[in-house]
């Protein structure tokens, strides 16, 4: 998803139980239409039989692709005995090239960051007594939503998507894709990452809703607590272009606007270094869910874009990979709890609590404990 390397190239890996298996020759197919690869035609390219053995980076040598297309590909391959093996069909879909390819989106916040309030590039911590009032103030961490409905039988939808510092997205009440922190951290002044979605099996035939919650990042960091680097680059925004591709062949295009609706999050303060408070009192249920009201909610706030150019996230992203088990619970203090996992780790508390509304519990992270058992 997000292929935006000209000319993308292709590679694949042979299977066989042909003993001293060589390739002698490969044929490339590519096309915008699956269903012309029954009667081996390709609308994109035909790269003919090509002699060689190499099957790792072979350019794309057919048509100029467009922006923002799900293309399908699969290669032909030929032994040493001229006989020839086909793949199975598989499939990417092309970036967005240019600024022009996002078309009417906006990126879009609730409130924004005077430019005399910046603080880029960032300050490590011995110059924060510099900065003046700069970076003091506490951002709103914002939920954004659009209510859009689908009329037609869909063949493709995808979603091209950032917010700034991390964000993540939700069709119809359920997360997209696995990825946490997301996109991947840069100097955006320079670079802003953006991720692309296969959304097709999200949507129904009906209302839909889009939810969008977007923290701070690296992209703000006050000094209201603990750090270790400040920076201010802005408030939290986001920026979404979303298209659905009917089987009649028309095109809904959804984009981010001053028509989304935007609201504050029960997360009322996050950074990066200093943690995050989380008032459940201020939860909206079925906020990202189509039939939620939304008539008290702001519209969204058209802003600045980031200085940087927006481009495809194509490394790895960072994904929840393991869990780890409670291994002691001691009680050194009276309403203290000290939970031991054994061992140190990046990740993320879940907890069941009960109490009355109001209490407050503060979860603290420690690597070591002192004398009296605390962190």
């Amino acid at each position: 998803m997000g292929i935006d390397s000209k000319p993308p190239v292709f590679s694949w890996q042979i299977s066989s139980k042909q003993n001293g298996f060589i390739q002698s020759a490969c044929q490339l197919y590519v096309s915008d239409n699956y269903a012309t690869f029954k009667n081996r035609s390709a609308s994109g390219w035909n790269s003919g039989k090509i002699k060689t053995d190499q099957s790792i980076n072979i350019s794309y040598a057919g048509k100029t692709l467009s922006a923002a297309r799900k293309y399908y590909w699969r290669v032909q391959v030929w032994d040493k005995n001229n006989q020839g093996y086909r793949s199975i069909i598989d499939s990417f879909t092309t970036a967005l090239f240019t600024k022009d390819d996002w078309g009417k989106a906006k990126w879009i916040g609730y409130d924004e960051l005077a430019d005399s309030m910046r603080v880029v590039p960032g300050v490590h911590f011995p110059g924060a007594k510099s900065l003046g009032n700069k970076a003091m103030q506490r951002s709103v961490v914002p939920l954004f939503r659009k209510k859009f409905s689908v009329t037609k039988k869909i063949k493709n939808a995808t979603a091209f998507i950032t917010g700034l510092g991390q964000y993540e997205f939700m069709l119809n009440g359920k997360k997209v894709g696995n990825s946490f922190l997301a996109p991947g951290w840069t100097y955006y002044d320079k670079r802003v990452l953006y991720n692309v979605y296969d959304i097709t099996k999200h949507l129904k035939n009906d209302d839909n809703a889009i939810g969008v919650i977007v923290g701070n990042g690296f992209y703000n960091i006050n000094r209201e607590r603990y750090f270790k680097f400040i920076t201010a680059f802005g408030f939290p925004k986001m920026i979404c272009k979303i298209n659905i591709e009917y089987e009649d062949g028309s095109v809904l295009v959804i984009v981010s606007d001053k028509t989304w609706k935007t609201s504050s999050s029960p997360i009322t303060y996050s950074s990066i270094f200093g943690g995050e408070d989380y008032d459940a009192r201020l939860e909206q249920e079925g906020w990202d869910q189509p039939g939620f009201d939304d008539k008290s909610w702001q519209n969204a706030l058209a802003v600045k874009a980031p200085k940087g150019l927006l481009e495809p996230e194509s490394i790895y992203p960072v994904i929840i990979k393991d869990s780890f088990e409670v291994k002691k619970i001691i009680q050194p203090a009276k309403e203290v709890f000290v939970y031991d996992f054994g061992q140190n780790a990046s990740g993320i508390i879940e907890v069941k609590l009960k109490g009355k509304k109001g209490q407050i519990v503060r979860l603290i992270p420690s690597e070591l404990l002192n004398k009296e058992r605390l962190a």
